[in-house]
C-alpha cells in the first residue's frame, strides 16, 4: 500500500516495501524451505513409477503386447489387475503435477527477490533434457525426462493466465489423449469383426516378428553395446512416442502450478475442506472408473482384441490422474499429522532426491533383466516384479537416508543445480 506522510503543507509519497528477499540472487531451494508433503509425494510417486515400469522393464517396451502373453499364473494375473487399478497411469501423472507445482514455487522465489525466472528456468530444462536424453540412450528407452523438458517450456506460455483459463486448458490437454485412444479403439473392435480387416493385421504382426526378434536379442541376449546401438537405431520412433502424450503431460503441470498459485499445499489447515472432498470424490469417482478401465484392458488381452484393449487404456488415460488427485489430497493430509511423520519421513528423503533414484532405477531393474546384467528378462511373473519393485525401493530408502545425513543434495540434483546456477554448489552439510 503507498503510504503518505504529511511534511507541513507538503505531501510526501512513500514507495511500498519491497519484499524481504528483494536482490537477493536466484539459488537452490534450502533445506529449511522445503515442503516435507512434497518431498513425500515425490517419494511415492518414485515407488508408484518403479512398480508400474517393472513391467517393460521385465519385458522390452517394443515387445508388450496383450498382458496375458507375460502372465501365466492365477496370482501373476491378479498381481497385474491390481496394478493396473491402483498404480498404472496414477504416477506418472503424480510426478508432472509435482513439476508444474514446483514450477510455481520458483516463480513464487524470483518474484520475491524482483528477478526474472526465465533465463534460469530455461537452462534447468536444458539441463533436464541432457539428462533425459542420456537416460534414454545409456539406460532405457522408457525415459520421460526429455519429453518433461520440452513440454515444461509450455509452462511458461501460461504463468500469468486466470486460473479459469488455465483449467480449462488442463482439462482439455489431460483428456484429448484418452479421447483419441477411445476413438482409435472403438473403430479398431469395429473393424475386427470384418474378416479382411483381421487377416491384414495378423499379416502385419507377422511382418514384425524379425523386428520383434531383433529387440529380444538387443536386449534379452545381447551386450551392453547391443542395447545401446538399438536404442540409437530407434531413438527418433521411441521419441515421437513419448511425445504423444505431450498434451497429457502439460495439462499436470497446469494443474500443479495453479494448485502451487492457490497456496492448497503450503496451507493445510485453510484448505483441509477442500482436501477431503478430494480425496473422498476424486477417490470414489477414479476408483470405479479405474476399474472399469483395468476390467476392458483385462478382457481385451484374454479375447485378444487390440482395439478393445486401447479402449481399456484411454479410460485409464482420462481417469488415472482423478484417482492421483485422491491419492495426493490424501498424502497431505497425512502429512500435516504429525503422528505419521515417523514412517514418511524415509520416504521424503527418497524424494528428496528424485532425479537420482528415478536414473538409478532404471540402471537397477536393466541390469537385474537385460542380458548384459543377470538376464531374468521374460522369466519373473508381474507378482515377482512388484516383490523386486519394493525390494529395490526398500534399498532407495536406505541409500537416501544415510546420504542425506551428510549431503545436502543427491549427486544428479547437485550436478544439475550446479549447471543450472552456473555455480558449483555447496554439496557438504
Amino acid at each position: 500500500m503507498i503510504g503518505a506522510a504529511n511534511s507541513g503543507d507538503e505531501l510526501t509519497i512513500q514507495p511500498p516495501p519491497l519484499p524481504v528477499d528483494c536482490g537477493k540472487p536466484l539459488a537452490p531451494i534450502s533445506s529449511a524451505e522445503r515442503i516435507l508433503s512434497l518431498d513425500v509425494l515425490r517419494g511415492c510417486a518414485l515407488l508408484g513409477i518403479l512398480i508400474a515400469n517393472m513391467v517393460y522393464f521385465s519385458q522390452p517396451l517394443d515387445v508388450m503386447g496383450f498382458r496375458n502373453d507375460f502372465w501365466f499364473s492365477p496370482l501373476d494375473k491378479v498381481a497385474d489387475g491390481i496394478s493396473i487399478l491402483l498404480v498404472e497411469g496414477k504416477f506418472y501423472p503424480l510426478f508432472s503435477f509435482l513439476f508444474g507445482l514446483g514450477f510455481s514455487i520458483q516463480m513464487d522465489r524470483a518474484a520475491s527477490r524482483g528477478m526474472d525466472l526465465l533465463p534460469v528456468y530455461r537452462r534447468r530444462l536444458i539441463v533436464l533434457a541432457g539428462f533425459g536424453l542420456a537416460h534414454g540412450i545409456f539406460l532405457w528407452e522408457g525415459d520421460v525426462l526429455l519429453a518433461y523438458a520440452i513440454c515444461g517450456s509450455g509452462l511458461v506460455l501460461f504463468r500469468k493466465r486466470k486460473p479459469k483459463t488455465i483449467l480449462i486448458w488442463a482439462t482439455a490437454f489431460i483428456v484429448l489423449p484418452g479421447l483419441l485412444m477411445l476413438l482409435v479403439g472403438w473403430i479398431l473392435s469395429l473393424l475386427s469383426g470384418i474378416t479382411e480387416f483381421s487377416e491384414a493385421m495378423n499379416e502385419a504382426f507377422a511382418e514384425d516378428q524379425q523386428l520383434e526378434f531383433d529387440l529380444i536379442h538387443a536386449y534379452v541376449l545381447g551386450s551392453y553395446p547391443d542395447a545401446v546401438f538399438y536404442r540409437l537405431g530407434t531413438m527418433l520412433y521411441t521419441i515421437t512416442g513419448t511425445l504423444m502424450f505431450a498434451p497429457a503431460f502439460l495439462g499436470l503441470f497446469l494443474i500443479g502450478m495453479l494448485v502451487g498459485r492457490k497456496g492448497i499445499i503450503k496451507n493445510v489447515v485453510e484448505h483441509r475442506g477442500l482436501l477431503l472432498r478430494i480425496l473422498i470424490g476424486c477417490g470414489s469417482v477414479g476408483l470405479a472408473a479405474n476399474f472399469l478401465g483395468a476390467w476392458v484392458m483385462i478382457a481385451g488381452s484374454a479375447g485378444r482384441d487390440f482395439g478393445f484393449l486401447l479402449v481399456g487404456t484411454g479410460i485409464i488415460s482420462i481417469f488415472g490422474p482423478v484417482l492421483t488427485f485422491s491419492y495426493i489430497a490424501g498424502v497431505v493430509l497425512l502429512v500435516s499429522r504429525r503422528l505419521s511423520l515417523t514412517l514418511l519421513m524415509p520416504i521424503a528423503s527418497v524424494g528428496q532426491m528424485a532425479l537420482t533414484n528415478y536414473l538409478a532405477q532404471s540402471a537397477i531393474a536393466t541390469t537385474i533383466f537385460y542380458g548384459y546384467g543377470f538376464g531374468l528378462g521374460g522369466s519373473v511373473g508381474r507378482l515377482g516384479t512388484i516383490g523386486i519393485a519394493l525390494l529395490v525401493f526398500a534399498a532407495q530408502v536406505v541409500f537416501s537416508v544415510i546420504w542425506l545425513k551428510f549431503f545436502r543434495y543427491g549427486p544428479l540434483e547437485w550436478l544439475w543445480r550446479s549447471l543450472t546456477y552456473g555455480k558449483r554448489q555447496s554439496m557438504r552439510l
